[in-house]
């Protein structure tokens, strides 16, 4: 977005935010009130729109902590055809849940809860009803859901557009004033080069601060990819082609394109919207257009979160046969102190 343009929305941008800062001022002074439940919680969101590596985060948590408690992993479901509540167990697609619960709950489905409901307030009392050895939730993208009273509340922060140098919608991506930062009992700096230096941590640290709190917690992570899993068989690890045709529905591909292209040649990137609905009729486009550019002489290689919509049992009949794969993604806490940021949220527990 043009300077001149950001010049002109700004005004939009400020009662977008005045707005936003009266409903916090509101919770700040118990007018409204947030619900407490009798457990721990745990909030991962931020405060822009867009992919800043929620699901990552919600999913490295759940291996912090799955050894310890009973895991209820709530969302409110962005992107489902449905409304209100609804256990992932029993409604387990992308169409009925989203594509970050559906995520969730084939990975974790076997051992932790997952469920999805707007309001988290009437979601939680449904969740222990039916699971009452819950003794743990995390909230995923939940940073401005403030009905639900939290032990601790996780904000995450882009590398490349850090909230500090942002501006409020429109002008920018920030749902609410930088100063909401100060509601973050720790933040976290995402998609960070592997070889980030102390002293441009320490640099960033000092400005997200300014913000958040000179004793507010700051650390830094990175993605690091896993092997090339086949989407018709999971268990199945794959070599890289000579060319891949590189499919996504996620908000930015470009780590996943700058990755990949050490190991292969991306002859064409297929980029869906987020949240992209997978049809048998889109599918069947797609897989003429590899056809067409590779002479099926590659593989088609996309992303966890767009494997999940892809494994229904219509659309795998339809990729029998087909070399397609998708590549798992983790988060790795920079500096060794992974142990660290557990240490730093079992304290506020």
């Amino acid at each position: 977005m043009n300077n001149v343009l950001k010049t002109v929305l700004r005004p939009l941008g400020g009662l977008y935010g005045g707005i936003m800062s009266f409903r916090n001022f509101l919770y700040k002074k118990n007018i409204f009130r947030a619900s407490q439940f009798d457990l721990k919680i745990i909030s991962v969101g931020n405060l822009s729109v867009g992919g800043t590596g929620k699901t990552p985060h919600v999913e490295l948590l759940v291996s912090l902590f799955e050894d310890e408690y009973n895991l209820g992993i709530l969302s409110r479901g962005y992107g489902r055809r449905t409304k209100g509540f609804l256990l992932a167990n029993e409604h387990p697609t992308a169409q009925e849940i989203g594509d970050e619960p559906a995520q969730y709950q084939s990975k974790f489905g076997e051992k932790h809860v997952v469920a999805v409901g707007e309001e988290r307030a009437m979601a939680i009392p449904q969740m222990l009803y039916q699971h009452e050895n819950i003794n743990m939730i995390i909230l995923d993208d939940a940073f401005q859901h403030r009905a639900v009273d939290r032990d601790v509340n996780i904000m995450l922060t882009e590398f490349q557009r850090p909230f500090y140098d942002d501006f409020i919608m429109p002008a920018g991506r920030l749902r609410e004033k930088r100063i909401g930062a100060s509601r973050a009992d720790i933040v976290i700096i995402t998609k960070c080069p592997a070889d980030l230096s102390k002293t441009q941590a320490a640099q960033m640290s000092t400005e997200v601060q300014r913000y958040a709190g000179e004793d507010t917690p700051v650390f830094f992570s990175s993605i690091k990819y896993g092997k090339l899993k086949s989407v018709q068989n999971h268990n199945e690890t794959l070599d890289w082609a000579d060319k891949t045709y590189l499919l996504t529905g996620i908000a930015n591909a470009n780590p996943m394109k700058e990755y990949i292209s050490h190991y292969s040649q991306i002859i064409h990137h297929d980029e869906k919207a987020d949240h992209f609905h997978y049809s048998e009729f889109r599918v069947e486009k797609i897989l003429e257009r590899f056809e067409k550019e590779t002479s099926g002489n590659g593989m088609i290689v996309t992303t966890e979160k767009d494997m999940v919509k892809l494994t229904n049992p219509s659309i795998l009949e339809l990729l029998k046969g087909k070399s397609i794969a998708y590549l798992p993604i983790e988060i790795d806490i920079l500096f060794d102190k992974k142990d660290e940021l557990k240490s730093e949220i079992t304290k506020k527990l």
